[in-house]
């Protein structure tokens, strides 16, 4: 991703100072951003987002690709933000409330969908295990 190196640490590419939480930078080879999350020891927490892929809510944190079972983490936002990425993703998204599986059918009648409603009223929040099948 273009890090420079200075004294064995990862450091900023543009200044060379070492990164920062909330710090971000795009390789512009590749497009993908490098998001500094928080420092942790000698280590840093950082997100990947590959290019296309958007981190706000009402998204996944990745592409959903091919078929079969895609796992992806859910940005945040309403069911009805859910059902809107997973329609053009696939055609169900399972998720676990409690142990127990909850599926999520967008276009399906109300009855289908009543389960997942009823158990996630409030939406889902950002960082949810979601399994996207196409």
């Amino acid at each position: 991703m273009g890090e420079g190196r200075r004294d064995g640490a990862f450091a900023a590419p543009s200044t060379g100072a070492p990164f920062a939480a909330g710090q971000s930078f795009t390789d512009p080879a590749s497009g993908t951003t490098l998001e500094v999350l928080g420092v942790e020891g000698a280590g840093y927490r950082v997100r990947v987002t590959p290019p296309g892929v958007s981190t706000g809510p009402g998204s996944f944190d990745r592409p959903i690709l091919g078929t079969g079972v895609n796992t992806a983490l859910w940005n945040g936002g309403s069911i009805d933000q859910l059902a809107a990425a997973a329609s053009a993703g696939g055609p169900s998204v399972t998720v676990f409330v409690g142990g127990s599986p909850r599926v999520l059918v967008p276009g399906a009648p109300a009855f289908v969908n009543a389960p997942f409603r009823s158990a996630l009223p409030g939406g889902l929040p950002a960082g949810t295990i979601v399994f996207v099948v196409r």
